[in-house]
């Protein structure tokens, strides 16, 4: 009877549509656009200093959807790529909330399910997938994500992770960005890998410093 009492709204407005696919019962994706956008206007500024035609061709992996991602999501966001691979096993928890785009009505959801309402909200000509599982487990579906992606983004900070990253990017020749914090946030570290440039991979320079980043 109490306004304050009356809790959930929130989940109301998520929708789920479903269909048949060979008797399946499967989701359909679905995004509610305002019938006051227009498409055309999306990309119309950013289109002055980027190539949003290049870029809308483009596949960016991201790995590792927590607090790291989140500069990189709302940057990219607003790129004109179009094609997104979030990767991420653990779900939204109440440590999250302040330095995450999600909130507190997101608990117990998936991050890369929350990152995906963030890029479809700022850019609904993307397609993203999301992969909910332990990639250092399943290491062919690590294999195939980075097969499949132009740029990975390493932004799990998980030093396991980043090595069998590496090992594939080298070895399939892919760009891919590091990123990672430490020691409370007093030291932290952005590493390139460009295959082209012929320069060092990750394992080159963390594998030699790695006492270092401990100290």
């Amino acid at each position: 009877t109490r306004p304050w009492t009356i809790i959930g709204l929130h989940s109301l407005t998520k929708l789920k549509f479903f269909g048949l696919d060979d008797e399946n019962l499967i989701e359909i994706p679905y995004q509610i656009i305002p019938d006051g956008l227009d498409e055309k206007n999306l990309l119309l500024r950013i289109s002055e200093i980027t190539d949003s035609e290049v870029l809308s061709r483009k596949k960016v992996a991201i790995l590792g959807c927590g607090s790291l991602s989140i500069g990189v999501i709302q940057s990219l966001a607003g790129t004109g790529v179009h094609n997104f691979l979030l990767g991420d096993m653990d779900s939204f928890a109440d440590v999250n909330v302040v330095r995450h785009l999600g909130g507190i009505y997101d608990l117990g959801s998936e991050k890369t399910e929350i990152l995906k309402e963030y890029i479809e909200s700022h850019n609904p000509l993307a397609a993203i997938q999301t992969v909910n599982d332990d990639l250092l487990k399943n290491r062919d579906l690590l294999q195939a994500i980075i097969k499949w992606a132009d740029l990975i983004i390493a932004s799990s900070g998980n030093p396991a992770l980043n090595y069998q990253i590496n090992i594939q990017c080298v070895k399939k020749k892919k760009q891919v960005v590091f990123g990672g914090i430490y020691d409370k946030a007093e030291s932290a570290y952005i590493f390139y890998y460009d295959p082209a440039e012929g320069g060092a991979c990750f394992d080159c320079i963390f594998g030699l410093t790695s006492a270092a980043i401990d100290n």
